[in-house]
């Protein structure tokens, strides 16, 4: 591991077409270094796959959290069938289970989108705005592709005022 050394990522080597974030996983590493700590404690040969596992292991679980977050506002708010249709149309994108554990700027930005849902569903919709925005800026741009008919929404049927909403959204 290169832990504070920074020159040492690989980001510098390869820095992508757009620059990538660091907020995400500087969120996960902050959950995942106390596991760490303890699993280089109790497994005596814990190397950087073991840290791998883990820290995909920590960031599936939060995605998780995530989507479950989402189906209790379904549920709660449209019934048990369509939580059980969700759950069912979820298992079948294999690209939400495939990209489930990856530590992406997608992923981090899938995360806040099912906050983001799950508080619009329940009436929270300047919350929903703020989610929206920080996955749109810090993570995603293309966040703004469901922002904007979603923001009509609000718009159109009272949840919001234009000023309000585009104050929440800074």
């Amino acid at each position: 591991y290169y832990r504070t050394n920074l020159e040492k990522y690989d980001h510098h080597t390869y820095p992508g077409v757009v620059p990538r974030t660091f907020i995400g996983s500087l969120a996960v590493s902050a959950v995942s270094a106390p596991l760490l700590f303890i699993g280089s404690i109790v497994v005596p040969r814990c190397d950087a796959v073991f840290g791998l596992y883990l820290i995909r292991s920590v960031f599936g679980f939060a995605l998780y959290m995530g989507w479950r977050r989402m189906w209790r506002a379904i549920r709660s708010q449209y019934g048990d069938m369509s939580a059980v249709f969700f759950s069912v149309v979820s298992a079948t994108q294999f690209h939400v289970l495939f990209y489930s554990s990856r530590t992406l700027p997608n992923t981090f930005a899938l995360f806040l989108v099912f906050y983001c849902w799950a508080n619009w569903i329940e009436g929270h919709s300047y919350r929903a705005l703020q989610y929206f925005a920080f996955a749109m800026v810090v993570f995603r741009s293309d966040v703004a592709v469901l922002l904007f008919p979603v923001v009509l929404t609000m718009l159109y049927t009272g949840d919001i005022t234009f000023m309000k909403g585009f104050i929440t959204g800074l």
